[in-house]
């Protein structure tokens, strides 16, 4: 973590908040549960980040972008969609609760260059079913992408 004054780099951080795989009950949402549904990496990345946020006070813009892999129930299309919408209000939850002010949320550029990504509201993007490989599903396509900057 740089700590020098008059530091301009990095102007952006990144941390990737990884989910186990959803496995929906009928009576309990995984998804809705941060320590339930994070992996242990996930958790210490989100550690991580959050700390980086309470430190700094320069921080200016904080994104949130949610991700889900290519295995959903058969049936559903829409299910990535809902299931990146959980994540990321789980993880944004986490924050607030840490103190990370809600005016910061704002909404930059996505992470992977040329897929399309939704809104979902001010710092927060819906990237499901953007899979590094969709023809097989990828742990690491399971995640929370927290983004944020000092400038």
């Amino acid at each position: 973590m740089p700590e020098k004054t008059g530091e301009t780099k990095p102007a952006e951080y990144r941390y990737d908040i990884y989910f186990n795989k959803d496995m929906p009950q009928t009576w309990f949402n995984p998804a809705a549960s941060f320590s339930v549904s994070t992996t242990e990496d996930g958790k210490a990345a989100f550690g991580e980040a959050s700390k980086i946020m309470e430190i700094r006070k320069d921080i200016k813009a904080v994104q949130i972008e949610g991700y889900a892999s290519s295995d959903k129930p058969k049936g559903d299309p829409d299910y990535n969609t809902k299931l990146a919408e959980r994540r990321v209000d789980v993880v944004k939850k986490e924050l607030l609760k840490k103190g990370i002010a809600s005016s910061l949320f704002v909404s930059f550029q996505p992470t992977i260059p040329g897929k399309s990504c939704t809104a979902i509201e001010a710092g927060a993007i819906n990237c499901s079913d953007t899979e590094s490989d969709p023809k097989a599903a990828n742990p690491k396509d399971r995640k929370v992408v927290i983004r944020f900057t000092k400038f």
